[in-house]
């Protein structure tokens, strides 16, 4: 069970065409031969890349009933599928029903002591509070992902980064922002397309907030540039949206 996950995962940020991943995670539930929650959750964040967001709240939604029921409510996995969740109503442009799931998924990550899963979620859940203004408990969720990060994660450190440079970006303190989101963009690895989208928006964020348009501008151009190697649509919507 565990290693068909780890290829869904690897299927959901690395460079394959979100089309291709999602044949292939449709295959991997074949060959299990039954419905396998982790593989679900990932396969829910593929079609939402696609913009079909009801199929993968369907996705989202068989994941924690077969993980409950088959698992019997293991919170390690929970944990997963709550963060999944969330990153699709994230795309959806839910951001009341994608805080609602991450806080769920935080208080599960911190129940089973996954540092890593702390530091990705506490890091997504500051940046949206940090948009809407709420910097001071963005802060201290910036702090917690700071803190859990473990340093051999590169998904951890660099959300953990950019989350923090949104709240200090908004704190006025625009030099070591832009250092932190620059961190950021450079831990991740030029083939998890998702994750290096994300962490270019959030720069070009910071690049916005201190009046230098025509520089996030061209970090927005790259940030296109590897959703739509992914083949992540809703990505690139976001993307053309910030750049009209």
């Amino acid at each position: 069970m565990g290693a068909l996950w780890w290829v869904a995962d690897a299927l959901v940020a690395g460079p394959t065409p979100v089309p291709d991943a999602i044949l292939a995670c449709d295959d991997l539930l074949t060959s299990y031969g039954r419905d396998h929650g982790g593989v679900q959750a990932d396969l829910g964040l593929l079609w939402a890349m696609r913009g079909e967001f009801d199929r993968a709240r369907q996705l989202a939604n068989a994941a924690r009933t077969h993980i409950r029921e088959g698992l019997r409510g293991v919170k390690r996995a929970l944990t997963f599928v709550e963060q999944r969740s969330a990153e699709v109503e994230l795309m959806a442009g839910d951001d009341v029903a994608a805080e609602r799931q991450l806080r769920l998924a935080l208080e599960l990550a911190f129940d089973v002591g996954e540092r890593d899963q702390v530091a990705q979620i506490a890091g997504l859940l500051s940046r949206i509070l940090s948009s809407r203004g709420d910097l001071e408990e963005a802060e201290q969720l910036a702090a917690v992902s700071v803190e859990q990060s473990p340093a051999e994660s590169v998904t951890s450190q660099a959300l953990s980064r950019t989350a923090l440079a949104l709240v200090t970006a908004e704190r006025g303190d625009h030099i070591q922002a832009e250092r932190l989101a620059r961190e950021a963009v450079g831990l991740a690895p030029v083939d998890m397309l998702n994750l290096r989208g994300s962490l270019l928006v959030d720069l070009a964020c910071v690049l916005s907030i201190v009046d230098r348009g025509q520089e996030a501008k061209a970090v927005l151009a790259e940030a296109a540039f590897a959703y739509e190697r992914k083949g992540n649509l809703i990505g690139v919507s976001h993307v053309g949206a910030l750049l009209g």
